[in-house]
């Protein structure tokens, strides 16, 4: 169990995607990420009230007592990933709201300028070991983090309440199918409008033969998965992905974000915790099980972080990766490349004490991130728009979380 002492230690990681950004909004997208870094932690002080006088108040005042009584750890458990979903819902919802990212309004259309979002969250207790998972795809929706997170509470919540029926709660589901049109900006509209002959046509958006005008489209247009993870430590993580997944997309896409193990994932064993979210080109990333591929690589090799840094040890791994696949990423000049970006966390012991770091990872040119951390009463805070340097073939870095 967690003891009092560490009982408020959070750590926050937020990230807009890896991909193209213009450095021109360098500063406005770092500052998107620091305020939804700083969001995630204006609490709902009623709601923490409720559940420092009732750990269980989630689930209702109709269970039955016993009930209520029968598992302590599972009833502590509830209560933190109800603190991680929180905190993970009020971060999300600054990204998706903003039409800078691309998911919820805004975000990326359809061949048939519709708005459809893939969304996942996975957590894992780092008592029990155990994770837990939901997915929601093909979801006309503003807030579609939001959407995983619900159906990843009412599932949690499902099973505590029929654990005598053979019922058995999806972890998968397709969301909103009937298009929402306010969730097509302007701007998108307008790209459309330029593009929809070339739609029709069969032809990509990046095959229009004007040169100028694609660097145009890729300058304003941002492609990217978004992700948020909030971490308890020693108590739970909980970590989220969604994305409104290619631009002109065919209708009926299914991207990275809405699987778990690709865009986002959190692992660990009686040592170590991993979380990780991953973006880029969302069918290489679900071909390598990028997320989940990584946490597990650095769970089963937490000797190495002595010997070499982390992201190091990702980068390598991830490279090594990356040749089992046709990758299906093409550079400008129609070469095959990886294309993809990683940040996560780690916490692990070492010796006597325990260690906590931030790292990231990234082949495409840009990649926006951000980490808030909490820890003995110490509040730490980084935004990064990190960017590939000339004649080098990623960026990767860490730091140390105290």
């Amino acid at each position: 169990m967690f003891s009092s002492d560490d009982k408020d230690d959070v750590i926050i990681i937020a990230h807009i995607g890896a991909g193209y950004f213009n450095e021109k909004h360098a500063r406005m997208l770092k500052a998107l990420v620091a305020l939804s870094l700083e969001s995630a932690q204006r609490e709902d002080i009623y709601a923490r009230k409720m559940a420092n006088a009732d750990p269980n108040h989630a689930e209702g005042n109709n269970m039955d007592y016993d009930m209520k009584k029968k598992d302590d750890s599972m009833r502590d458990t509830s209560n933190s990933f109800e603190i991680c979903s929180g905190m993970l819902l009020r971060a999300s919802k600054i990204l998706e709201e903003s039409e800078l990212t691309n998911t919820g309004y805004g975000s990326s259309i359809t061949d048939e300028c519709s708005v459809f979002c893939d969304s996942s969250v996975c957590g894992y207790n780092m008592e029990t070991m155990k994770r837990c998972q939901n997915s929601i795809i093909m979801n006309s929706s503003r807030l579609p983090l939001r959407d995983a997170v619900d159906g990843l509470l009412y599932t949690n919540k499902h099973v505590t309440q029929s654990e005598n029926l053979a019922i058995t709660p999806s972890i998968v589901k397709i969301g909103n199918i009937k298009a929402d049109l306010d969730l097509v900006s302007p701007r998108m509209k307008l790209l459309y409008n330029k593009y929809r002959t070339h739609i029709k046509q069969n032809r990509s958006i990046t095959s229009v033969p004007n040169k100028e005008d694609d660097d145009q489209t890729k300058t304003h247009t941002i492609q990217d998965t978004i992700g948020v993870s909030v971490i308890l430590p020693n108590r739970c993580a909980l970590t989220g992905a969604s994305s409104g997944g290619n631009m002109l997309k065919p209708s009926g896409r299914v991207g990275c974000a809405g699987i778990v193990g690709a865009g986002a994932f959190s692992t660990g064993n009686s040592r170590c915790t991993v979380t990780v979210m991953c973006s880029g080109n969302g069918e290489d990333i679900i071909q390598m099980d990028l997320a989940r591929s990584v946490g597990e690589y650095l769970v089963d090799n937490v000797d190495k972080v002595t010997e070499s840094p982390v992201c190091e040890l990702v980068a390598n791994h991830v490279y090594e990766q990356s040749k089992k696949c046709d990758l299906l990423a093409v550079d400008d000049s129609g070469n095959h490349v990886l294309y993809v970006g990683v940040v996560g966390y780690m916490e692990w012991v070492e010796e006597t004490r325990k260690s906590r770091l931030f790292f990231y990872f990234h082949t495409t040119p840009t990649m926006v991130f951000g980490v808030r951390s909490r820890v003995d009463r110490r509040t730490y805070e980084r935004c990064l728009f990190s960017r590939v340097r000339a004649n080098r073939r990623d960026a990767r870095g860490e730091f140390a979380l105290l």
